[in-house]
């Protein structure tokens, strides 16, 4: 998501790439993805279903917007950077779910898709 992506925009790029998870920098970014996930979910869109986690690095911005009704209304759970990070490492001291991650890792080749980056002028 760019600066200058319009809600417009990020609403096409998050249903066309559906993401588990979206990780922006500022305040104005986590408001343009929260209200393209709002809207969707209006109206029924899966792109709202795909999403469950929105990464601020922007704390204050993450902390409003969790415990405010966009990310309820998007469905969507909102996390600082620093938190988000936290609480992986803290998984990750779990047994059973780092086993799972090796298991992961270990099965991971080179023609499955781990992720997709929207690269400037894609969008456009």
């Amino acid at each position: 998501i760019f600066p200058t992506s319009t809600p417009a925009q990020v609403a096409d790029t998050l249903a066309d790439c559906r993401p588990r998870v979206a990780i922006v920098d500022t305040a104005a970014q986590l408001e343009k993805v929260l209200a393209a996930l709002g809207r969707a979910a209006a109206l029924g869109e899966p792109l709202a279903g795909a999403l469950r986690v929105v990464v601020c690095g922007d704390a204050r911005a993450a902390h409003a917007a969790a415990s405010g009704c966009s990310a309820r209304d998007a469905g969507v759970r909102v996390a600082a950077w620093d938190e988000w990070l936290a609480a992986g490492e803290t998984r990750l001291g779990d047994l059973a779910m780092a086993k799972a991650v090796d298991a992961r890792v270990a099965d991971a080749t080179g023609d499955r898709l781990a992720g997709l980056i929207y690269p400037s002028g894609s969008t456009g």
